[in-house]
This record gives structure tokens, sequence and C-alpha cells, in this order.
């Protein structure tokens, strides 16, 4: 069964977004609750999440183009292909979770000595991150000023 993927309601006033970026190409296999695409508006990045598992058929709205709310995103097939591919995928993340748990084990033991370390790492965080923690706003107005976030040292 083909399933049509369609730009969620994001907010009472918001109707329209930008497609920032599509995290899953056709062809791909997807689990239920993996993000297909991020969408960007002036105010918010939302997630578009597949509803089920299947594989991406197409992709119909391209990276940069401005989507309403209920506009046609991409196709999602959910047959036997799909559902034959996709737990291929789950068992990594098991193994991930064994690996979570096992790390706050190790982490709890010296809280009191990496406690001063995590509060002064984000003040000696490289001037990259200012670009990846910037909000849609504030890189679109860096964009239209010209100002490469790259270059700017977080606060």
């Amino acid at each position: 069964m083909q399933i049509d993927i369609v730009v969620p309601q994001m907010g009472e006033s918001i109707s329209e977004a930008t497609i920032s970026s599509w995290l899953v190409k056709p062809g791909d296999a997807v689990s239920e609750g993996d993000v297909l695409a991020e969408l960007e508006t002036d105010k918010v990045m939302v997630e578009v999440p597949a509803p089920s598992a299947g594989v991406m058929v197409d992709v119909v709205k391209g990276e940069g183009e401005t989507v309403h709310v209920g506009d046609l995103l991409c196709h999602l097939d959910t047959n036997g292909a799909a559902a034959a591919t996709a737990p291929a995928a789950e068992p990594a993340k098991p193994a991930a979770a064994a690996a979570t748990t096992a790390a706050p084990a190790a982490v709890t033991a010296p809280a009191a000595v990496t406690a001063p370390a995590a509060v002064t790492a984000p003040a000696a965080a490289p001037a990259g991150e200012a670009a990846d923690r910037a909000g849609p706003a504030v890189r679109r107005q860096a964009a239209e000023q010209g100002v490469n976030l790259e270059e700017v040292a977080p606060t």
C-alpha cells in the first residue's frame, strides 16, 4: 500500500514552511517514527516522521521549496517488500540502547568531577557550532545580511 506523506499542522498561525532537508532518499527503507524530512518556518523546525515502516517511493517537493500545510511531500510504500527490509535496521537499535544504558552507569560515578567541565564546555565551543545552534529566524536573517554563522563565536 502506498501512503501519501503530507505537510503536518505546525501551529495555530503557521501555514507554510520551507523544506530544509530530506533525511531519506527514494529507495531507502524506513521504520515507523524515522524522520523523513525537516521543515523550517520562521518560528520552528518541524520533523516529518514516517507513520509506518516502509520504503520511500519518491519525493514530490525538493529541498528549498515552500510548502503549505496539507501539501504532498512524498510517498511511502508499506507493502511486503518494505516490511521485509525495515526490520533489518531495527536490530541495531537495541545494541545502541545497550550502549546508552551502559554509558550512564560509567558517567554516574564521577558526576561531581565532570559537572564543572560540562558547565565550562559551551563557552569553549568552536565557532562552527553557532550555525548549528542558531534558530531558523537567525539563520534566515544571517543569510539575508550576508553573515557567515560559521565565523560567529557562540556566547
